[in-house]
């Protein structure tokens, strides 16, 4: 189940912003809960609305969550045949073109927590990280990160992820995300977080995919 969501520089959006599932005091009635061991209390919503007048962006939040999932699940071989990213700054101001347009969600997977994200530019991936919250402990578990300015771009920390890992790595192109190379192989402990964006996160619409 989803969380939270966040992103910035996309579309009409220069700055960041955070789309919110989860339930606060006010929503003791229709909230649900969430399965964490470590907070039985933490609960989300079965539905959000998104209030905003006309033009105000509503319509770009939905667009930014369908294409991170357009990312994740065709980094490989769809961006492969391309010049560029084909990602959608910021266009009104020119400096947005030359900085990165990040998007990250917060889930949870059978009662475990986790936090994905990347960050891109036209180029390549700039940067990419998966943390983990076992049960939904406070603890967090670095599972990977990626930063393609430093000499060795991929980190993982200590014991998190399971399973081979580096291997993966120069089958990683510059500007395909590591998660999509990882589910391509199978990976089984990256496999499942891969296939919540193909199974969980769909749209109903025209133009839509899946």
């Amino acid at each position: 189940m989803l969380l939270r969501f966040r992103g910035a520089n996309h579309r009409s959006f220069r700055d960041e912003f955070v789309l919110w599932t989860a339930a606060s005091r006010f929503n003791v009635d229709s909230a649900r809960p969430v399965g964490l061991e470590d907070d039985p209390d933490a609960a989300y919503l079965p539905a959000v609305v998104i209030y905003g007048a006309n033009a105000s962006g509503k319509s770009n939040v939905l667009h930014a969550m369908r294409w991170m999932r357009g990312a994740v699940l065709g980094s490989v071989d769809k961006w492969s045949a391309l010049d560029a990213i084909p990602r959608e700054p910021f266009a009104l101001d020119p400096e947005a073109q030359d900085e990165t347009s990040l998007f990250e969600v917060n889930i949870v997977l059978d009662g475990d927590r986790y936090v994905y994200g990347f960050e891109v530019s036209d180029e390549r991936v700039e940067s990419e990280w998966l943390h983990a919250y076992p049960r939904g402990q406070a603890r967090r578990q670095v599972w990977f990160e990626r930063d393609a300015d430093d000499k060795d771009p991929f980190r993982f920390p200590g014991e998190g992820l399971k399973g081979d890992k580096e291997l993966l790595v120069p089958r990683t192109r510059p500007n395909a995300l590591f998660l999509t190379v990882a589910a391509a192989f199978n990976h089984p402990h990256l496999g499942p977080i891969h296939d919540w964006f193909k199974k969980n996160l769909w749209f109903i619409g025209d133009g839509d995919e899946g």
